[in-house]
């Protein structure tokens, strides 16, 4: 049994039992909060007997939750774009409230059972995709939790997510033409700007004029402080006629302003195209802007590896829903095999 004591300083001190011998600990903190957190770290510890006469833990000693969540939520806020980072913690604390409400404090005992209850719980005839979003994200807190010495090992990280069914949409260059030409500036540029070059939206807001190169027709997609593409991989993608154009319409500062920021907020800008996309009969979202870059390349026979370097994504895997837009180039590449002895 562990107790908290307050000296005259204002430190809160722990003051335990270990083997016989007396522990007089101090939490380093003038927050009973903060102490009583410690205090159940140490309780918890003496419960599980990994704790020596000197109060050292023994290796498979783990971090506390709270401890966790405070260092992947700072990581979180320097590495992460605007756009994920509001997405993303809204599931940290999603969990983290979650966690509290049933008294977790240990980060080991985040494991494949309370992922199970935690599912069932709160996510109950969710799709598939949001579940594996949860939980990749849970996964990876715990893999940063791992290279940060907080725990040893992930408990999660062999946990199988829901399969999930990729499926997309993309516009008709009939479709791209009409909402380019019933559109007004500035959205007309952005979609010219999207669609002509596949980047995301989030990357978009990010593009300084030093990363585009109109003479050598190139833009490059970099990280700046506060974002970092999705995939972590900076990349060039070569800029076309529209593309070129578009980005000539637009002011041009010092090298360091944004060469491309139609509105304050990302969210107007899908907004307003999502609102155009429905007064024109058709479906879709700006996203898909992205997805009619790739489908379209796909159908004109470019070779995935190369969208896949052009659209950024770190893993082949992501890029191969676009694969079976280019069924007549397989077939040609298999009809000209001749083994058979017929010339």
């Amino acid at each position: 049994m562990a107790t908290l004591r307050q000296r005259d300083n204002g430190v809160w001190y722990l003051d335990y039992y270990v083997n016989g011998k007396r522990v007089q600990k101090s939490t380093g903190t003038r927050d009973r909060k903060l102490a009583e957190f410690k205090l159940k770290e140490i309780e918890l510890g003496l419960f599980r007997g990994n704790l020596d006469e000197g109060d050292k833990p023994k290796q498979n000693k783990g971090a506390t939750v709270r401890e966790m969540f405070i260092r992947f939520e700072q990581h979180v806020q320097q590495n992460w774009s605007d756009q994920n980072r509001r997405i993303e913690l809204r599931v940290v604390y999603r969990i983290r409230r979650y966690l509290a409400q049933h008294s977790i404090i240990d980060a080991r005992d985040i494991n494949a059972a309370f992922l199970n209850d935690y599912i069932a719980a709160e996510l109950p005839g969710r799709k598939p995709k949001t579940i594996r979003n949860h939980v990749k994200l849970l996964q990876n807190m715990m893999n940063r939790a791992v290279e940060w010495g907080l725990i040893e090992t992930n408990p999660i990280a062999k946990y199988k997510t829901p399969k999930v069914v990729t499926r997309f949409h993309f516009f008709s260059t009939d479709e791209i033409q009409t909402i380019i030409s019933e559109s007004s500036e500035p959205l007309t540029s952005a979609v010219r700007i999207l669609v002509n070059t596949g980047i995301r939206r989030g990357e978009l807001y990010y593009v300084r004029w030093r990363d585009v190169d109109l003479r050598a027709k190139q833009l490059r997609v970099w990280p700046y402080d506060g974002f970092t593409p999705k995939g972590k991989r900076p990349r060039t993608i070569p800029l076309n006629t529209d593309a070129v154009s578009a980005f000539k319409s637009q002011d041009r500062t010092t090298p360091d302003s944004p060469a491309f920021r139609p509105y304050r907020e990302p969210d107007t800008l899908s907004m307003k195209f999502h609102r155009l996309v429905a007064s024109l009969g058709f479906s879709g979202r700006l996203h898909d802007l992205r997805h009619t870059f790739a489908s379209h390349l796909a159908m004109s026979g470019t070779p995935i590896p190369v969208i896949q370097e052009l659209l950024g994504h770190s893993n082949i895997n992501t890029t191969m829903i676009y694969a079976h837009l280019l069924p007549e180039q397989h077939s040609k590449a298999v009809g000209g095999l001749r083994f058979g002895g017929n010339k």
